[in-house]
């Protein structure tokens, strides 16, 4: 069972992690919860241990996140339609080489990352798409981790 200690500061790591992949600074944060700077700090390093559902809402709708992602609990197996139908679409534009190379990628990951049934069963979906898509998914992927790497990379030096 989790502390409530524990629970705050998860919470905080989440409110720092996307406050900073939003590239919000602490004051630009507190203007759109309507807190201040200080307490935001407090909500970040967990030392706040109880945290209203109307706060946490206020911190989701800010950070573009939903509450369960701020509280780390997984209400749902599904992504949004939105991402399922754009994943899809870019997957049936790439060869299908690198369709198998990634499907063997995520099988790879499946295993490290312990997939719902429901994850697997969309990744076998995957594997029944036309041979023509893998380039064009390869390429998203590529730009989408060459994206977070720098984003990784600006708040990492932000830090010293």
């Amino acid at each position: 069972m989790i502390s409530r200690e524990e629970m705050a500061k998860k919470i905080g790591l989440k409110i720092n992690f996307y406050r900073k992949n939003s590239q919000f600074t602490l004051l630009e944060l507190s203007k759109k919860v309507n807190l201040s700077e200080g307490m935001v700090s407090r909500y970040e390093n967990g030392e706040i241990k109880t945290v209203s559902i109307d706060t946490l809402v206020k911190f989701a709708n800010a950070l573009g996140c939903s509450p369960s992602d701020l509280i780390d609990w997984n209400l749902s197996d599904s992504p949004s339609p939105e991402n399922e139908q754009l994943f899809l679409e870019k997957f049936k534009k790439l060869s299908h080489d690198n369709q198998m190379l990634l499907l063997d990628n995520m099988d790879s990951l499946s295993d490290s990352l312990c997939l719902t049934s429901l994850e697997k069963k969309r990744i076998n979906k995957c594997r029944q798409l036309s041979p023509d898509d893998v380039e064009d998914i390869d390429e998203m992927i590529d730009f989408k981790l060459d994206k977070a790497l720098r984003k990784e990379r600006a708040i990492q030096n932000a830090a010293i």
